[in-house]
């Protein structure tokens, strides 16, 4: 159990790689890319199942 202390104080003291203005940038642009996939996937999610909804309407209207 002392070894996992000693471990997780080390852990804590080292440097976090975020701290650094490269990685910084980085991440925020991983950040905006992320925000730009989850902005199409939610709009092609609703053109989709407005499309689905249009046919299955036309299937029960000429049917």
């Amino acid at each position: 159990m002392d070894d996992l202390d000693q471990l997780k104080a080390l852990w804590q003291s080292t440097e976090s790689t975020v701290d650094k203005p490269d990685a910084q940038a980085s991440d925020n642009a991983i950040d905006k890319y992320q925000r730009s996939v989850r902005r199409s996937n939610i709009l092609s999610t609703v053109f989709m199942s407005g499309t689905i909804i249009f046919l299955i309407s036309l299937m029960f209207i000429y049917s």
